[in-house]
């Protein structure tokens, strides 16, 4: 459990522009929620925990792209046989769908830190660790939020996520054409080949035709010929659309 005793002050508002700041915001945190000997260990490799303490260890992000389930995994093999020990993840941007399934199911407490310091709990456990102190009913700086969104101050890492989201969004496949469009490409090709045809045939049989059907004939390959290139065309502008 943590490690309590008086309740510690709540930590005052401060701009968070490193990592360094974003480490020493979240120590503040956990101590006012309990863990008295919260101490951030920046600048060292911490093999995935950036804040200890005797009841708890934490990992601190400071990234514009959500966290993934693999971070989560780090810290709770960070952890190792010290089962006692409550996990707690902070970051400034989001959360996969996939983080936030493997954090319930492993009591790991996730939290989003704006850009002013406050907090935001994403799920129940850091729900529970954020409501351990009593708190006036107006004041911003300590809200909760099961939904999982980050709070209004964070939004600077938003466009960030949303184009890393975009980047790995698949791909619809191509729609295969319309009736129309297939229409209005095989036709020219119809015409030259039943043409083309035509003309060999009469060609073979010169008295079966007169020269004038011969020449009609002749002009209708002409003109399927020349129309197969604007077929193509409408064909591709209509697979654009």
């Amino acid at each position: 459990m943590s490690s309590t005793g008086s309740e510690s002050e709540r930590p005052t508002s401060r701009q968070i522009r490193t990592w360094q700041d974003a480490e020493h915001n979240a120590a503040a945190w956990m101590r006012y929620w309990g863990y008295r000997d919260a101490r951030a260990s920046p600048g060292g490799s911490d093999g995935g925990i950036d804040v200890s303490a005797s009841g708890a260890v934490a990992q601190v992000k400071y990234q514009a792209f959500a966290v993934g389930r693999p971070a989560l995994q780090l810290l709770f093999g960070a952890r190792g046989h010290a089962t006692h020990k409550q996990l707690i993840f902070f970051t400034g941007s989001d959360y996969a769908s996939t983080a936030v399934a493997y954090a319930d199911e492993h009591n790991i407490a996730l939290f989003v830190y704006s850009l002013d310091g406050s907090m935001t709990a994403v799920n129940a456990s850091a729900q529970s660790i954020s409501t351990r102190h009593s708190r006036p009913a107006n004041d911003p700086r300590t809200d909760t939020n099961p939904s999982g969104r980050p709070s209004p101050s964070s939004r600077l890492f938003m466009p960030a996520i949303t184009a890393a989201s975009h980047a790995r969004r698949p791909q619809p496949a191509p729609t295969p054409p319309g009736v129309v469009s297939l229409a209005i490409l095989l036709a020219p090709f119809v015409m030259c080949l039943v043409g083309s045809g035509t003309i060999w045939f009469f060609s073979q049989n010169p008295d079966l035709a007169p020269p004038w059907l011969r020449e009609v004939w002749a002009t209708w390959m002409t003109v399927a010929c020349l129309g197969t290139l604007p077929a193509l065309l409408i064909f591709r502008l209509s697979r654009r659309g």
